[in-house]
């Protein structure tokens, strides 16, 4: 089985897991993070959130949905 480790799950990790399955690769992709949290905007984070002025869906770079199908190893057509 083939597999890919993405180190960080910052925005640029995301970013690298669904440039991977848009590229077509179907293999096990594992996500490495200190933080127990789904990728966020930190520049909000560290700005708005803790004003008060955004909540913490507003930093969700992603949602349950997409985080699911970039699980997935992508299946043939």
């Amino acid at each position: 089985m083939r597999s890919i480790t993405v180190v960080g799950a910052s925005p640029a990790g995301l970013s690298t897991v669904r440039a991977l399955r848009a590229e077509g690769y179907d293999g096990e992709i594992v996500v490495m993070g200190e933080e127990r949290h789904t990728p966020y905007d930190r520049p909000l984070l560290s700005k708005d959130f803790l004003k008060g002025d955004t909540d913490a869906d507003a930093l969700e770079l992603g949602d349950a949905d997409e985080y699911e199908v970039l699980r997935r190893p992508l299946c043939p057509h």
